[in-house]
């Protein structure tokens, strides 16, 4: 019989805060690697997670507040968790094939003996609490949670330390049908916009789109190599070839020295495309590439062992 331990949906205000650490909020939506990214988040020294919203996109909410609540247990941390309410999503949807594959991470042996109790906030209000005080905050879904918020609350743009986003698709091909887009911006183009034009309010945005993913293949032998940590057992669930996207955004958050950064100004078409162009909103720091020497997957494995 597996003994199992429950996680209350809420966090104790003694264990927000951590000596020498800068707090970050996780805003994903609930796909495979979007669990890779939590796990970096959790495991790295110098970060406190404070907590994690979920937003319409790769997943069906209630698997996805599962399978965060497993993994922040499984790893020892409590942190609030918000879901998106039933009328905040994007016009366009992940296919139907890929958002089945959430409520997976739940169910593997690093996961299973943890199980949640209590019922998930709703996302927006969830966020305007964690930003009372100044937060970095990591987007690996469509933007939906937080173009909603900042509408509603725009003074909360200075509340936001660093907003690093994982999304777009500018000088390379999408990951969308017609290979335009990149999915994160595609499902939700009006709020991607919406946000990005908040750099003229002084918004500091680090976007990671697929020009940057496609430089981390996350191969059999990485895979292999993690295996034996929790982390590993996620990537194990991936069926086809696989990119440290959404990780690669949790790892620019947390090495960025890593990465060969350009500013840019950006607009998202109603299309969902990510454009360059003199017009478009700006300064946008946007990850291109990999430093001369960089080995991000060797730090990733640091991160996670």
């Amino acid at each position: 019989m597996v003994r199992t331990r429950t996680l209350p949906l809420v966090l104790a205000g003694a264990l927000l805060g951590g000596c020498g650490s800068r707090a970050v909020i996780l805003d994903h939506d609930g796909a495979i690697d979007d669990y890779v990214a939590l796990a970096m988040l959790l495991s790295a020294n110098d970060r406190t997670l404070r907590g994690v919203t979920i937003s319409f996109g790769d997943s069906y909410p209630e698997s996805a507040v599962e399978d965060t609540a497993h993994v922040l247990l499984t790893y020892g941390r409590q942190v609030p968790v918000g879901v998106f309410e039933p009328w905040q999503r994007g016009k366009n949807e992940f296919p139907a094939a890929w958002r089945a594959q959430s409520g997976s991470v739940a169910k593997l042996p690093a996961f299973s003996a943890a199980r949640a109790a209590g019922r998930p906030e709703s996302a927006v209000p969830l966020l305007r609490r964690l930003l009372a005080q100044k937060t970095d905050v990591l987007a690996t879904g469509p933007l939906t949670n937080l173009a909603a918020l900042l509408r509603e609350n725009l003074e909360l743009v200075s509340h936001i330390g660093r907003l690093v986003i994982m999304g777009g698709a500018v000088r390379v091909p999408g990951n969308t049908p017609d290979g335009l887009s990149e999915y994160n911006i595609f499902v939700d183009p009006e709020g991607a916009d919406y946000v990005f034009s908040q750099a003229r309010r002084g918004l500091r945005i680090e976007l990671v789109p697929l020009d940057a993913t496609n430089h981390l293949p996350v191969t059999r032998e990485f895979i292999d190599r993690l295996l034996p940590r929790p982390a590993g057992q996620i990537l194990n669930l991936a069926t086809g070839p696989i990119y440290l996207w959404d990780g690669g955004a949790a790892l620019a958050l947390l090495k960025p020295e890593l990465f060969r950064f350009e500013t840019l100004r950006l607009k998202v078409t109603p299309e969902g495309r990510t454009v360059e162009t003199p017009d478009g909103h700006g300064p946008i720091r946007v990850v291109m590439g990999l430093q001369p020497g960089a080995h991000p997957m060797d730090e990733v494995f640091r991160i996670l062992q």
